[in-house]
């Protein structure tokens, strides 16, 4: 068994992981950490637990990072790192990082963290990579959007691309950081990708889901558009094209990401919709513990939609 723990357990994501983690085949929860909730019934806080567990939530002077094989984090901006500097990390403890830090390329570099999105970095993470930090659930849903086209070379005009917000998801601080995150992941797949992203960012009408609407022009017809996309994802477990909008209610509860593909008058409309707190954070923390330990990638992420 796969022994975890979990820093920063009051963020709604952890609460989300813990309902994941405890279901997982492979995985025993051996303790959760919160300074503030030491000592309550993990469910006192989230509330969507009651009768799924009796864990309680511990202080950090409880837990031995010696006693787990793999380590959650959930940390504010500047706080992984400073946890990073006071802790002796052993050498064969896994960490997935749900936390901003570690998404600045030359912290990655310094701290050996793998840039987690999974349909990006797969091969890294089943190669011996122990650390991996999520991209933020904007440019998650975003580049799962736009990776086809930066592979085959079909981004070559400024892209806007306008994003809803969940009440629940974390938001975007800064779309400037949003845009460069997005463009280093594109730039993974096309070293020349040099065009200007913009980010819009505005709340949703669902309290889950987050959804991306991203307008271009091309002169592909459609055809080869949804080739380039059956293609890339077609190895990959959890991004869906469909051949209308996608709804909330689709995604919610879930690790998919729906994608649908458009095209009129010489302009295509790319909308991919995906539940922020799930695919979004807990789910993918998930996804990249499984390939950072071999396992199956779907293992424990099975999960079904509010509608279906």
């Amino acid at each position: 068994m796969i022994k975890a723990g979990i820093i920063g357990a009051s963020y709604p994501m952890a609460g989300e992981l813990i309902r994941i983690l405890i279901n997982h085949p492979d995985v025993a929860l051996m303790w959760v950490e919160s300074e503030r909730y030491a000592g309550r019934l993990v469910s006192d806080v989230h509330h969507g637990l009651i009768g799924e567990t009796d864990l309680r939530i511990t202080t950090r002077s409880a837990n031995r990072l010696s006693d787990i094989d793999v380590l959650f984090v959930f940390r504010d901006r500047e706080q992984s790192i400073e946890w990073l500097e006071r802790h002796e990390i052993p050498e064969d403890l896994r960490i997935v990082d749900l936390g901003p830090d570690m998404r600045d390329p030359v912290m990655a570099k310094k701290y050996d963290y793998v840039y987690g999105l999974p349909e990006l970095n797969r091969k890294p993470m089943v190669r011996g990579a122990k650390r991996a930090v999520l991209p933020h659930p904007a440019v998650n849903l975003s580049a799962l959007a736009l990776m086809p086209l930066a592979k085959h070379g079909m981004l070559r005009n400024p892209v806007e691309v306008n994003v809803s917000m969940p009440e629940a998801g974390e938001q975007v601080e800064s779309s400037t950081d949003v845009a460069d995150e997005l463009t280093r992941a594109l730039r993974e797949l096309d070293p020349e990708f040099d065009e200007l992203i913009t980010i819009v960012a505005g709340p949703g009408e669902d309290n889950r889901a987050i959804s991306a609407m991203i307008d271009f022009d091309t002169t592909l017809d459609i055809g080869e558009l949804l080739r380039a996309y059956e293609e890339f994802y077609d190895d990959h477990n959890f991004t869906f094209l469909i051949n209308r909008n996608p709804e909330p209610d689709e995604v919610d509860g879930t690790n998919k990401c729906l994608i649908r593909i458009d095209k009129r008058d010489g302009r295509a409309t790319v909308t991919a919709i995906m539940d922020a707190l799930i695919k979004g954070a807990a789910g993918t923390a998930v996804h990249d513990m499984n390939l950072l330990f071999g396992l199956h990638e779907r293992v424990a992420l099975a999960l079904k939609a509010s509608n279906y």
